[in-house]
């Protein structure tokens, strides 16, 4: 079976408010490799939404090796190694 990289180029978030609804957010990320489109619906922009969004939507439903990601540089992706999206790039070996 042959493996392709997968490299994720935008994360696009939409902040959609209804009628007295609380905020969501879409995370939404587009394959360089495949053009292949995952998204996400969640409730804020905090590292662990992000951390769930790679984890759940991304990683678990590609069917392509992930072997980089790049993002727009938001706070949610900057801290120390201790920040869970760092944590989690370093457990999937991804640049």
């Amino acid at each position: 079976m042959k493996c392709y990289t997968f490299i994720p180029s935008v994360y696009l978030y939409l902040k959609i408010k209804q009628n007295n609804k609380p905020e969501n957010i879409y995370f939404v990320d587009i394959d360089d490799f495949s053009r292949e489109l995952y998204a996400g619906i969640y409730s804020d922009k905090s590292q662990f939404s992000v951390a769930q969004f790679l984890q759940n939507d991304i990683l678990a439903q590609c069917p392509y090796i992930t072997t980089c990601i790049y993002s727009d540089n938001g706070r949610e992706y900057q801290s120390t190694s201790e920040h869970l999206f760092v944590k989690m790039f370093n457990n999937y070996r991804i640049n």
